[in-house]
């Protein structure tokens, strides 16, 4: 019910907690779900769904999943208000509720969720983690590109996409059915991999199993909508993406190429970047949300751009050097060079 009454954002949906919990708490030990119901007069008010990971010899308090999660918000009525006094009281209730623990690490948090503020970035001290990219859908697609987006950019798309066109049947193709979808999901992560173990990057995050994405198909989710897409030539599938579509919003989140060598001066991920847009633009939509990550491409395409905070302090004294890494690592991130390196690790 709480769910049902809530803005929160498809990943504190019920249904992503439990495929992460099915995909990748199950098989791991080192972590421990803490969820806190918080209800006023008998109606449940707030759900937070928490974890404790444990690491480097600490038991660190976080967002259930938030690595897997490109947004993190407590999950709460649509009327939920809360004071400055009563959060910090609350808070402090929660903790000591909770106990045990070395370190607190709310990441990538979003002040609003729709209209409802989240009070852990509002009135605890928060740092910016990074910016994050948008496309306002509120007006006509030949406005947003002849007037929002680099002409040249536009203009080698359009020309690469007549280039393919003369190699054969080239289709923008909106994937329905089940079977047809299995085999989208297969696509997108062995040619993630291979890009990614090119680049010797970490491969061994759920988000990169066939079994998460199928998984979440298998569940019931009746406030968002999985959204599959590619582009193929004849027969053979240049690029593909998967998203989900909430609340009006697009969610840009899994795209991926072909990898043969002869397809990639084409870029066909690319073409299907401006077909996708085109496309949400055509059936209405508010957002076109690129999701965590200040990747460059994303900066050419935005129109709108908000800010993602992180929270974090150390509850025991052994936490304090970990703060310090944190510190030390968000100050980084400022440098434009790190930067880039970093979204390249973490989100390639």
């Amino acid at each position: 019910n709480l769910e049902k009454k809530s803005d929160c954002f498809f990943f504190q949906n019920l249904s992503w907690i439990n495929n992460c919990k099915k995909n990748y708490l199950e098989k791991n030990s080192s972590l421990e779900m803490k969820i806190i119901l918080i209800k006023s007069n008998k109606e449940s008010i707030c759900l937070l769904p928490f974890q404790i990971v444990k690491k480097f010899g600490l038991r660190i308090l976080v967002w259930a999943f938030q690595d897997y999660s490109d947004y993190n918000v407590p999950l709460t009525n649509k009327n939920f208000k809360i004071s400055k006094d009563e959060f910090l009281n609350l808070w402090k209730k929660i903790l000591k509720e909770i106990s045990n623990i070395d370190f607190v690490f709310l990441n990538k948090q979003k002040l609003f969720a729709k209209k409802i503020t989240n009070p852990f970035v509002e009135y605890l001290d928060n740092k910016i983690n990074s910016n994050i990219y948008k496309i306002s859908l509120n007006k006509p697609w030949e406005e947003y590109i002849n007037f929002s987006i680099n002409k040249k950019l536009v203009k080698d798309i359009l020309r690469q996409k007549k280039n393919l066109e003369k190699m054969g049947n080239l289709k923008f193709v909106l994937i329905e059915d089940e079977k047809k979808k299995n085999e989208i999901i297969e696509f997108l992560i062995s040619n993630k991999i291979k890009s990614l173990t090119k680049k010797s990057t970490n491969i061994n995050s759920p988000m990169l199993k066939d079994a998460f994405y199928k998984g979440l198909e298998g569940e019931k989710h009746s406030n968002f909508q999985t959204h599959f897409s590619c582009l193929m030539l004849n027969d053979k599938i240049l690029a593909a993406h998967w998203g989900i579509v909430d609340k009006g919003t697009f969610f840009y989140l899994l795209p991926a190429n072909n990898n043969e060598d002869f397809f990639k001066k084409y870029a066909p991920g690319k073409i299907l970047l401006y077909l996708l847009i085109k496309n949400c633009f055509e059936n209405k939509l508010d957002f076109f949300d690129f999701g965590y990550g200040e990747e460059n491409y994303k900066t050419r395409w935005s129109d709108y751009n908000d800010k993602l905070f992180v929270y974090f302090k150390f509850i025991k004294f052994k936490g304090g050097l970990y703060s310090f890494y944190l510190i030390l690592k968000n100050n980084l991130k400022k440098i434009n060079f790190i930067k880039n390196i970093y979204y390249k690790l973490i989100k390639n």
